[in-house]
């Protein structure tokens, strides 16, 4: 595992924190903080992204999802069953 971070002042040249800064790393989960800063800057961090469940004319339940990345494996395996014991209109 490879991680280093580097914390400076956006009004001087000061560092508030370093550690391991120069050290090169795979990017993946660093282009992830920057993929991620402006859309919850811009949409807020309440926002939440909804999954929605049809069922149509025969019985067949869909779950469209919208890339809530909160949504776990585990949830969509218990998913049909909670709805089935709801009532769907």
């Amino acid at each position: 595992m490879c991680w280093g971070i580097l914390v400076k002042s956006l009004s001087s040249p000061l560092t508030l924190y370093s550690r391991e800064a120069d050290k090169y790393c795979i990017p993946g989960s660093n282009t992830k903080l920057f993929t991620t800063a402006p859309p919850l800057q811009r949409l807020g961090a309440n926002l939440r992204i909804r999954t929605s469940i049809y069922q149509d004319s025969e019985g067949v339940l869909r779950i469209i999802g919208r890339g809530d990345p909160s949504l776990k494996d585990e949830q969509l395996k218990i998913l049909p069953k909670a709805t089935i014991s709801s009532t769907i209109n």
